[in-house]
């Protein structure tokens, strides 16, 4: 699919360097048709990231429009692509004494294993007295969710919306 773009413009090039006429005009209509293909498909990518802009998308929703621009992306860009990665779903772990810390290792494993990012376990002087699980945007509640389902079997959670932190 990288290759739309690549040859958008190699076509562009051929149709203006050939010398015979007949096949210039080979190379135009071809390059009309990539045109076309290329619209096309930049239209599809602009589409895409309006939609990942509305608010009340989820997170998962999110990611396959992201998913489906960055191949869009790299259909209609001939430069070779940065690697660029998907972010997972990123879990904080905060405890207040080292005895949590400890035990906090199983909840890190857990959700490592179940695909979320968990930069690690960091001590804190205060805290809430229950565990908690806190997500800060609606979008992210299934996500949250998910972390929840992973934990129940192991741990006593309670899952809390932070609001304000949309923006």
């Amino acid at each position: 699919m990288r290759m739309l773009g690549f040859a958008f413009v190699l076509l562009q090039y051929f149709r203006n360097v050939t010398r015979s006429d007949t096949l210039r005009e080979r190379w135009q209509d071809y390059l009309t048709i990539v045109q076309a293909e290329y619209n096309e498909k930049k239209a599809e990518k602009e589409s895409l990231v309006a939609k990942a802009q509305v608010e009340s998308i989820t997170g998962q929703e999110k990611d396959v429009l992201q998913a489906r621009t960055q191949e869009l992306e790299a259909a209609l860009n001939p430069n070779p692509p940065k690697e660029v990665a998907l972010l997972t779903s990123r879990v904080y772990l905060h405890v207040r004494d080292a005895e949590q810390k400890l035990k906090s290792n199983e909840v890190l494993n857990i959700l490592s294993a179940g695909g979320f990012s968990v930069p690690g376990i960091q001590l804190l002087s205060m805290g809430p007295k229950e565990t908690e699980l806190r997500y800060f945007c609606v979008r992210e509640k299934e996500y949250a969710m998910a972390a929840m389902e992973l934990l129940r079997d192991n741990i006593e959670i309670k899952l809390i919306y932070v609001p304000s932190y949309e923006a």
